[in-house]
């Protein structure tokens, strides 16, 4: 039997748990986004590194790499901006040859 135009047009909703999380189905572009993204730390000094690894695989505020390194906040936020500046070149220029 031929649907009707607004059988076509009705959208079915379902709803899921508060706690559902998405998964991750793609994980050879994971792992190539963490490859690009171990390449690209490579291009660090030592300090925005180390910043940076804090800050995200840690999970540090700004306050407790301070603490942690006995470094002014000033420091570490102007290493962990310039450090996200030359991670996000280093990765769209990686991006940039592979498209090419």
């Amino acid at each position: 039997m031929p649907r009707t135009d607004e059988a076509r047009r009705s959208i079915r909703e379902i709803a899921l748990p508060d706690d559902a999380e998405p998964e991750a189905n793609d994980r050879f572009g994971a792992l190539l986004a963490r490859d690009s993204i171990g390449r690209a730390l490579e291009v660090l000094t030592v300090d925005q590194r180390t910043v940076v690894v804090l800050r995200y695989w840690r999970d540090l505020s700004l306050d407790e790499i301070a603490e942690r390194l006995g470094w002014p906040l000033g420091t570490v936020k102007s290493r962990l901006h310039y450090g996200l500046a030359a991670l996000r070149e280093r990765i769209e220029r990686d991006e940039a040859e592979v498209l090419r």
